[in-house]
């Protein structure tokens, strides 16, 4: 199995585009969060949608993609986050792929070698054919980690508890986004599945967390 033509596109418009710039398309038509967000806050922070580093990597291949999610997500924060999580439980992590010769080798190489026809890591699947089972080298549906937020949201005892979060004075009294408008989302949640309940539900606790009264 490949990757629909679909996603395709999405990935495209996404690396031609500025980091800021895709979020906000996706917030906004995707997951429905902007109209959520307070008139005030969209317009103090509208201005920051262009992402002058990207620019400076901006390229008709692969390779000013590639530079810029190295230098901006994997680098800064990717490799931030797993060594975080795995020093928490005292594991230490190892990433050979960032191998600085390995690296040059990527950048060296054509984009055809490295994303053929909607399918990633060709080379990758290529050397390992004859080392490896064909599920694994044919496994085309790999992503990342990925919380079971939807299974969650089945369960009588989740929807209660961002019930009581919604219902807060807290929750209520945020000036950042409308309160009504996020609540009555999530009682028709069903028609809105792209809806980011969990970043939502994860900004209000930490706020409650730590006092945070002035959001």
């Amino acid at each position: 199995m490949r990757f629909s033509y679909k996603y395709i596109l999405k990935q495209f418009i996404k690396a031609v585009m500025s980091r800021r710039q895709s979020s906000y398309l996706r917030s906004k038509y995707q997951e429905k969060i902007f109209d959520c967000i307070s008139e005030d806050l969209r317009s103090s922070e509208i201005s920051y949608l262009s992402n002058p580093e990207y620019s400076k990597f901006s390229s008709s291949n692969l390779n000013g993609f590639m530079k810029y999610n190295i230098q901006y997500l994997g680098f800064n924060q990717i490799l931030n986050y797993e060594d975080h999580s795995s020093m928490q439980s005292s594991v230490e992590m190892r990433s050979p792929f960032i191998d600085y010769r390995i690296m040059e080798l990527a950048f060296s190489l054509p984009d055809k070698i490295k994303f053929d026809n909607g399918i990633t890591k060709k080379i990758l699947r290529e050397v390992y054919s004859d080392r490896l089972p064909a599920s694994t080298v044919n496994n085309y549906e790999k992503i990342g980690f990925m919380t079971p937020f939807d299974d969650w949201m089945n369960k009588d005892v989740t929807n209660n508890f961002i019930t009581s979060v919604l219902n807060s004075d807290s929750f209520r009294s945020k000036s950042i986004w409308d309160a009504s408008k996020i609540k009555n989302i999530f009682k028709n949640k069903d028609r809105f599945p792209d809806f980011p309940f969990w970043q939502v539900l994860n900004l209000e606790l930490w706020s409650q967390a730590y006092g945070i009264s002035n959001l």
